[in-house]
């Protein structure tokens, strides 16, 4: 029963600290944006946004239930990539046109590791949040719209701290194993 318990307890710990690693990105406390050669750059929780310097801006009360979110001008691309220029997983996102009256399509490209693409094409409308499946081993993602959005609560997690604790637990497991047959 003991060995039981040791080891659920080893795989909560593993999907609790999978699940604190996960970043979001939600523009409440926005910090400025940083302007060099004509590309603006903002970071928050490890990941940095860049693109086009006066293609987007932070703004309160724009994003999902009154928060902070970020204005992307239509046609500006705007990149996400770690801080530390590692791989990550996007797990989700909140979009939405900034005049709901309008249309668009709000078009992400994500750049794999082996430097292969993953597309994903979303109707904009009112504000919505979208889950992505199989988003990880990416080194950037691209967002760019046909029309002026709102992004907010971009939730990524970075992936080299994520199999340091998949390692860590697994340890945890092989050792708690060891103590089973000695004891």
């Amino acid at each position: 029963m003991q060995h039981a318990l040791s080891r659920l307890s080893c795989a909560a710990a593993l999907t609790l600290a999978i699940g604190a690693q996960a970043a979001i990105v939600s523009f409440d406390t926005p910090t400025q944006i940083d302007i060099d050669n004509n590309v603006a750059s903002y970071q928050e929780s490890g990941f940095v946004l860049s693109g086009q310097a006066a293609s987007y801006l932070t703004l309160d009360t724009i994003g999902s239930a009154g928060s902070g979110g970020l204005f992307l001008v239509a046609n500006s691309p705007l990149m996400l990539t770690t801080a530390g220029g590692g791989l990550f997983s996007l797990l989700g996102i909140d979009y939405g046109l900034l005049d709901p009256a309008g249309a668009g399509v709000l078009t992400i490209e994500g750049l794999l590791n082996d430097n292969s693409l993953l597309n994903a094409m979303l109707e904009l409308g009112d504000l919505a949040s979208f889950q992505f499946q199989g988003w990880s081993g990416l080194k950037s993602v691209t967002f760019s719209a046909t029309a002026d959005l709102v992004l907010d609560n971009i939730n990524a997690v970075p992936e080299p701290g994520t199999a340091a604790l998949a390692a860590l637990a697994f340890s945890g497991l092989v050792l708690v194993r060891r103590r089973a047959r000695i004891g």
